[in-house]
């Protein structure tokens, strides 16, 4: 009997392989994924500083607080800014020192789920002036997003 010459590898051969590679796969996503998570959490917790940083220049320069987030990124003075009180204020002439952003949030920031993370600036009340994460989710940690 004539002997064939062997030109692959054979079916089981093949499916060990893919089954190694799955289990590699199904070990190594979940980790990629929460690096990735992580990584946009830093940028968040980055973002949120340099905008409050922002808004702190702003006061610290004028005695006021910006009425808007956009006020932080304008290339001139605005009108007005906000008192500790939310009552609206013109700007002392000569104190605005801005733009003190180039970027402002928008309503997201870099974030795994976007549609739930977002910014809320306060314009009233005992918190005027201060910008906070609107969101019901949790980071890595477990910590509600709200309380950064």
């Amino acid at each position: 009997m004539k002997q064939r010459k062997r030109l692959g590898f054979t079916l089981v051969e093949l499916l060990i392989v893919i089954i190694i590679i799955a289990v590699l796969a199904s070990v190594a996503v979940p980790k990629f994924n929460s690096a990735w998570k992580s990584g946009s959490e830093s940028r968040l917790r980055q973002n949120l500083k340099e905008y409050r940083g922002a808004i702190e220049r702003f006061h610290s320069d004028t005695g006021l607080y910006p009425a808007t987030m956009a006020d932080i990124r304008r290339q001139s003075a605005p009108a007005t800014g906000l008192d500790a009180a939310g009552t609206s204020q013109p700007i002392p002439d000569g104190s605005w020192g801005g733009p003190y952003v180039k970027l402002y949030p928008n309503t997201s920031s870099y974030h795994p789920d976007v549609r739930t993370i977002g910014y809320a600036y306060s314009v009233s009340g005992a918190t005027v002036g201060k910008l906070m994460v609107n969101s019901s989710a949790f980071d890595l940690n477990g910590v509600p997003y709200s309380t950064w």
